[in-house]
Order: C-alpha cells, then structure tokens, then sequence
C-alpha cells in the first residue's frame, strides 16, 4: 500500500483530478504483474481512459455489442495470443440481460476465474461502479483474484479538496454481523468482500466504517487461520491504511508493525509480503517528515524487492521513487 505518483493527462474525462488512477494504471500496461484488473468508470470515461493510455501490445475488445457472452473473453485471446495484456471495454455489459443483472452470468464469471488466470497475462476488466458492487457482493471467487481496483472520475465531477488537517470521518455507522456457522471458504470470501468494502469506504472517507469492517476482517481470519497467519497480517495492515487514510500516523504505525512482526516470523525477512510492511512503515515516516527513518525501512524494502522481483517491478518501481523523494527532501532539509 504504498503512495502514488502522478500522470499527466488531460481531455475526453481524462481530467487532473484522476491523475493517481492514471498512474495505476500506467503501471499495470507497462509491465504490470499478469493477472486481473478492474478499471471502474462511466462507459464514456472508459472509452477516453482506454483510447489514451492502452497503446503499444494491447488488445481492446468491447462488449457495448448485442450478445455479448463471457466465453467470448478466451475466444479473443486465442486470436491474438501475442498480446501483453487485454482490455475488455464495457464489460458490465457481459453481466446485464433483459434490464437486470444476469446473476448466472456472475457465477459463470467465478467458474471461469481459474482459466483465465492460468493465461498468465494481463487482463483488464472495465465496468462501471454499480457493476464493481455487484461482483463485490456476489462474485466472491472472482473478486479474491482482483489485485487492483483503478477507479476514475467523469470529467464533469469536480475534483475534491484537499484538506489542510486531518479529514473528517463521514461514517454513518455499519452493522456486520459474522455468521460463523458458514463453512470456512465462506468465510474467508467473506473477509475478502469485507476488505474490498473497506477500501471503497475509506475512499469515500467513511473512516469509522471502514475500520469496523477492517475489524471483522482481522476477527474472521484469527478464528480460521489463527494469529500468526500472513493473511492476518493482511488485516493489519488493512487497518493501519485506514488509519493512515485518516491521518493517524500513530496508529496507522502500530498496525503496520503488527503486521512486520508476524510475517517476519512466519515469512521471513526476504518475503516481498515483508518487503510490503517495510515500504508501508517507511511511508509512514515519510509522511512525519522523518526522512533518515523513512529511508532506513523503504531501503529495506527495496533490497528484498530488487532481489525477488526484480528491478523491472512495478512495486520495486515505487519503492525506488519513495527512496528517491525522501533523498530530495533529504537534501533540502539539510541545505
């Protein structure tokens, strides 16, 4: 969970206001990690994302047209095999039969997740933010496999403020009751759902909600995998964004850590999920102005990043820019 950086672009909803989400997805087309991607945004916002930035070897295929099926996703690649990743246009569209959701079509989706990821390439899935809630609530399978969710502002919204303290909490209070009879896979798809529901409310900055859900997260995975488990580090770590979100660098430091001391112990110190707490801890810093700190724990990450994923990664990338900007401030600190 680290910071991102900027993309120009401008024109057709591409507007300033969706620079991060630019630079998301910038990152995914040139030389993202294969597997799924949802790009959420209005079909004409779609549209103008897609015509700008999904140049080079990358197939585009849109499903605005009539009879549009699922299985059409494995035919396509089968008649471009050479591609690098693959952007499927409107494809909320795969999922909407006779003016409703086609709920089938969704389950159909979770059977397929397996294949398709077995493609090893990139695939890029845009849809629009009521169909993002849909597969959020009912495709569970699928959704387990989304590694990044980009999601972009028409251009005829305003572009938010930016606060000058800490942002208000708009929470208007959740309920999660835990069904714990439920078989463990449920529970585990429901922890993931929870997780995905946590990161659209701390957008929304609904930081009290969000937590709680965090919280559920964090209670599902003790109770089946126990409090050593890299996936309940995971919560941790959920939690401390949330808390960073909000701009608590206090707390948001104490999750982080829990999550460094767990997979430390079960990962090891060259595990790139403990190279993920060093970056997030050395963030946090950062963000306190402490430099010499920040860039003792992102150097960490980065010399596990370098060696595990290479210098071509994206999130050895972003690590590097950190390093590079705390260095720059650094500098100017001491000038």
């Amino acid at each position: 969970m680290g910071g991102g950086r900027t993309h120009d672009g401008h024109g057709d909803g591409v507007k300033d206001a969706n620079d991060a989400a630019l630079y998301s997805l910038n990152r995914v087309l040139r030389g993202g990690k294969s597997g799924f991607y949802l790009l959420i945004a209005s079909p004409r916002t779609q549209t103008a994302v897609v015509r700008q930035y999904a140049v080079g070897n990358v197939g585009v295929y849109d499903f605005s047209g009539e009879g549009r099926e699922l299985l059409e996703i494995s035919e396509l690649m089968d008649r471009e095999p050479g591609r690098e990743a693959y952007v499927f246009l409107n494809f909320h569209l795969a999922l909407w039969r006779g003016g409703a959701w086609d709920i089938d079509a969704v389950r159909r989706l979770n059977f397929s997740r397996n294949a398709l990821a077995k493609r090893n390439r990139v695939l890029i899935f845009c849809v629009t933010p009521e169909a993002d809630a849909l597969l959020n609530r009912k495709a569970y399978d699928f959704y387990d496999y989304i590694k990044l969710r980009v999601r972009f502002k028409d251009e005829a919204a305003p572009a938010p403020e930016v606060p000058a303290t800490r942002p208000q909490d708009l929470s208007v209070g959740v309920d999660v009751v835990v069904d714990y009879t439920l078989q463990k896979e449920e529970l585990l798809s429901l922890a993931v759902s929870l997780g995905n529901q946590a990161w659209e409310l701390t957008d929304k900055a609904r930081y009290s909600d969000a937590l709680k859900l965090c919280e559920k997260q964090r209670e599902i995975r003790e109770w089946i995998l126990g409090t050593e488990h890299p996936d309940t580090a995971t919560s941790y770590n959920n939690i401390g964004f949330v808390y960073r979100a909000q701009g608590d660098y206090a707390a948001a430091l104490q999750y982080y850590q829990k999550a460094l001391r767990i997979d430390e112990n079960v990962l090891g110190t060259n595990h790139p999920d403990t190279a993920i707490d060093y970056h997030n801890i050395g963030t946090i810093y950062f963000e306190q102005g402490d430099y010499d700190e920040a860039l003792q724990w992102l150097e960490k990450a980065l010399a596990i990043r370098l060696k595990v994923l290479g210098s071509e990664h994206p999130d050895t990338k972003d690590t590097q820019e950190w390093i590079d900007d705390a260095k720059r401030h650094q500098s100017g600190a001491e000038s």
